[in-house]
């Protein structure tokens, strides 16, 4: 293997509890990221408390890491608080970065600490260029790429300009980060806060009863390293902060083995976690079954506890990280001198005894690096030894001993010395804002034939897919001032395509977009249009609702996973709606989960997969990504008296035929039930 000398590049690991800091650091990872108690998507994990947290900073600092903090999931209103005090503890301890995922995080980080790196999560589902950018404009000084994207993806997306970090190792989720409710629905465990209970691995059959038809092998781009660097990467990023520190080890030292030019043992690496293997299928939209797999018995049992023990051993000692340069004086009546210093400018000094006339043996350059030299069991070793030495002059080993010890505590203390960031405290609004009260009733379509035009007047608006209103905009002509187009929520590989349609259609009149994920801000403001914003986005507090006011937005839909309490509390002058009918879509795929068992051909848009409990979700395709729906529909047409604080009701028509189309609008209109299983969705039960 050719031995790869990029420019720049980073190893990141991932530490779900402090002994997975020394597994990564001892087997060559250059970074690590981590959370504390709450608010990150890994809630799970031991992680860290603020004690366990500054011992890390000064470790990892010690030894040349860096150390980023997640706060990477969507924050409720009485969360804030919290925000705020993490955000000045990281301050406090000099964290490296925060790695976000909801917009009104970012907008307070940017507040209160703006020192700290910001990082994009992969949470925030960046795929394409223009979302990057858009992140780049808001100040992020790095985005955490979607797991579905190509090698030319990538390369697109590094024209942005941005810091790349991208998986290389890891569980892959069927859905696409940051757009799964799967979870917070069928089990109240939220995805998208760090609970997610992972009912994607159980059996969700395409075809054959008890099949795992959502669940993915694992990721490993170990081997395909070099591209990844190629193609524009600087974080190669390992995920696993669930995962034991043998896990950390072996992932890490693989990739490290990669970089430094050397094979990775791929077969370790299988054995300590594996999903019937690993696939790297998606860097090059090789989209098939062999890419799905589940935890088998061989793959609980493949580490032995012998494995186990071997990878534990190379992180028990400290492993010489950091290149240090040496310098004694020994002149006759002077006090001997040793100078200890780092490429970072770090220096320590100490002065010893004044040297003996030697009686039998005197010091010489070679012996003082022998003894000064050793450094074993500390981040450092001897770059490069110098001295200035009289003849016949002696000293005691033990002093010699000494002045290295005290010099190099002296240099430790000075790496690992902390170095806060400046926090600056937030006045809290006394003034309470509430949306307007309108209660209007907005429709977005799939199809046009669904759209029953007797009741255009009826709308506020309604929504159509953009390929959909592409093709009938004559048709809707009378209608052009309340017609909203819908790109795509997923763009991969189609974004200058969207782009195209999307200055079509304002060339034709259309004023309004409706924003499904944060690349379409930077497009639709580029391309004039009027922004809404869609339920993709998460919004799920006031900050959030603040900052998509700033950016200039007419109104948004708030996250589904909010109660009818929580959005009594929200504060803001913005318009805010709920989805408040229709199958809500659970799963964002970029890999069809109905191809394990039927080609599209066979499939026809008719498929459904099957839970454990007989249960039934329709699987629909377009613009290369699939959408799983609930089966039960959401309605809460019967209870729209509940929501005070709302603006609006959106209206999701996705499945329906256009007579049931028609019924659904007709029974939300007058507040009716409709003949369906149905759901209240989280709206009154909420998520953890």
């Amino acid at each position: 293997m050719t031995r790869i000398i990029p420019s720049r590049y980073e190893l990141l690991a991932p530490a779900g509890q402090p002994d997975c800091v020394r597994a990564a650091l001892n087997n060559g990872a250059d970074s690590i990221y981590l959370g504390m108690k709450a608010l990150n998507a890994r809630r799970n994990a031991k992680n860290f408390d603020y004690s366990q947290l500054k011992e890390t900073v000064e470790y990892c600092h010690l030894n040349g890491a860096k150390v980023y903090l997640t706060l990477n999931t969507i924050a409720f209103d009485e969360e804030r608080k919290q925000v705020i005090e993490t955000l000045q503890q990281a301050c406090e301890l000099g964290l490296d970065a925060v790695i976000v995922q909801d917009i009104g995080v970012a907008s307070l980080v940017k507040q209160v600490a703006p020192e700290l790196r910001l990082h994009g999560s992969t949470q925030m589902s960046i795929h394409t260029r223009k979302g990057a950018e858009f992140l780049k404009e808001q100040g992020f000084s790095r985005v955490v790429l979607s797991r579905e994207m190509s090698l030319e993806e990538i390369r697109n997306v590094a024209k942005a300009g941005i810091e790349l970090e991208a998986f290389v190792h890891g569980a892959l989720c069927m859905c696409v980060s940051g757009q799964c409710y799967m979870s917070g629905m069928l089990g109240g465990r939220s995805a998208n806060r760090g609970m997610c209970a992972q009912p994607c691995r159980l059996p969700f059959s395409a075809g054959a009863p008890g099949r795992c038809d959502l669940s993915l092998k694992d990721l490993s781009a170990v081997q395909r390293i070099p591209e990844l660097l190629d193609a524009g990467v600087y974080s190669l990023k390992i995920e696993g902060r669930m995962k034991r520190p043998e896990y950390v080890a072996a992932a890490v030292s693989a990739c490290k083995a990669v970089v430094d030019g050397n094979q990775p043992n791929m077969e370790v690496l299988q054995s300590v976690f594996s999903r019937s293997g690993f696939t790297d299928g998606y860097l090059d939209q090789k989209l098939s079954p062999q890419m799905f797999g589940v935890r088998s018995k061989e793959d609980v049992t493949a580490a032995s506890a012998k494995l186990l023990k071997q990878l534990e051993n190379t992180y028990q000692k400290p492993t010489p990280r950091i290149p240090v340069w040496m310098k004694f004086q020994l002149k006759s009546d002077c006090p001997s001198q040793l100078t200890l210093w780092d490429q970072d400018g770090n220096q320590a000094h100490v002065s010893g005894v004044v040297p003996e006339t030697a009686k039998h043996v005197a010091l010489t350059e070679e012996k003082l690096q022998s003894s000064l030299g050793k450094l074993g069991g500390t981040a450092f070793y001897l770059k490069q030894f110098q001295a200035e030495l009289e003849d016949g002059l002696s000293l005691p080993v033990s002093v010699l001993n000494g002045m290295r010890r005290e010099a190099v505590q002296q240099l430790e203390q000075k790496r690992s010395a902390i170095h806060p960031k400046t926090f600056f405290p937030i006045k809290e609004s006394k003034i309470p804002l509430t949306p307007p009260k309108i209660t209007s009733l907005r429709v977005e379509f799939e199809r046009f034939d669904q759209i029953p035009l007797e009741f255009m007047d009826q709308f506020e608006w309604i929504g159509l897919k953009l390929e959909e209103l592409s093709k009938y905009i004559t048709k809707l002509a009378p209608w052009k001032q309340k017609l909203v187009v819908i790109p795509p929520r997923a763009m991969f590989g189609i974004e200058q395509q969207v782009i195209q349609q999307l200055e079509t259609l304002k060339q034709q009149g259309i004023q309004d977009l409706l924003v499904q994920n944060l690349a379409q801000i930077q497009i639709g403001k580029q391309l004039g249009y009027r922004l809404h914003g869609g339920f993709g986005l998460n919004i799920a507090n006031s900050m959030s609702i603040a900052q998509l006011e700033e950016w200039g937005f007419q109104d948004c839909v708030v996250s589904p996973e909010l109660t009818v309490k929580q959005m009594k509390n929200l504060k803001s002058s913005l318009p805010c709606g709920i989805l408040a009918g229709g199958y809500l879509p659970l799963m964002l795929t970029r890999n069809c989960p109905i191809k394990n068992q039927k080609t599209c051909r066979q499939c026809k848009q008719q498929s459904w997969l099957t839970d454990r409990k007989g249960k039934r979700f329709r699987v629909a395709c377009s613009d290369g990504c699939s959408e799983i729906y609930n089966s039960d529909c959401l309605w809460i047409a019967d209870r729209i008296d509940d929501f005070t604080n709302i603006s609006f009701f959106t209206l999701k028509i996705t499945l329906e035929t256009p007579e049931q189309s028609r019924q659904m609008v007709q029974n939300f209109l007058q507040k009716q039930k409709i003949e369906l299983p149905i759901t209240k969705g989280l709206y009154y039960r909420g998520v953890l």
